[in-house]
């Protein structure tokens, strides 16, 4: 039984240990192709700067917002990501949004935590009672585990409605990722011959 549980628990952290953690630490673009990502007929009240990392269609993380105004064109979001193997490649998305927009879907997802939390519990709880023969504590170890992910899946991030997409940097693996990485803005008369610069560490 407690073998079990060991063997459980190694594998649980053996997962972990294939996550790879970086930091992304800012963004920076010329202030009128921020401005132009938000489209011609469209306005932001109260616009914020934001970064996403995706894995295919989901969103698997996202950092704060940093208000945008004026003359802005540096962001510095300081966001550490965890990111196991097997969800690269990645799309690491900047995006400019409304703040209201983007605080509801942080409220959302925290509400996703704790359905996690409470996943794992009743997971936990229920695996000990039908485990048969492995026996309650053996079952409670499986049952985290498998109650945790499927808590979790509540936790996934949702788009924030009406963001603009402003740049996006495509990593393969992630022995690419951290590092200075620039992009060309256009061949418009605002952003002729400047970046868009990402910085993840």
């Amino acid at each position: 039984m407690k073998k079990i549980i060991l063997s459980t628990l190694c594998g649980l952290i053996c997962v972990a240990g294939y996550a790879k953690d970086f930091i992304v630490e800012s963004f920076s673009a010329p202030n009128q192709y921020i401005t132009k990502a938000q489209g011609d007929d469209f306005t932001f009240t109260d616009p914020v700067v934001f970064v996403e990392i995706c894995s295919g269609e989901k969103i698997i993380a996202r950092t704060d917002g940093q208000t945008f105004g004026g003359n802005k064109s540096d962001f510095y979001f300081g966001k550490k990501v965890d990111v196991a193997d097997d969800k690269f490649p990645i799309v690491v998305k900047v995006l400019v949004g409304e703040k209201k927009n983007l605080e509801r879907g942080a409220r959302a997802a925290a509400g996703g935590g704790i359905g996690a939390t409470i996943g794992g519990i009743v997971g936990g709880c229920l695996a000990g009672f039908v485990s048969g023969g492995l026996g309650a504590p053996a079952g409670v170890a499986i049952g985290i585990a498998i109650g945790g992910g499927v808590g979790a899946g509540a936790s996934l991030l949702v788009p924030v409605r009406d963001a603009r997409e402003v740049s996006s940097f495509y990593f393969e693996t992630p022995q690419k990722i951290k590092g200075k990485h620039e992009k060309a803005c256009g061949n418009d008369i605002l952003s002729d011959g400047q970046n868009a610069i990402l910085v993840i560490r």
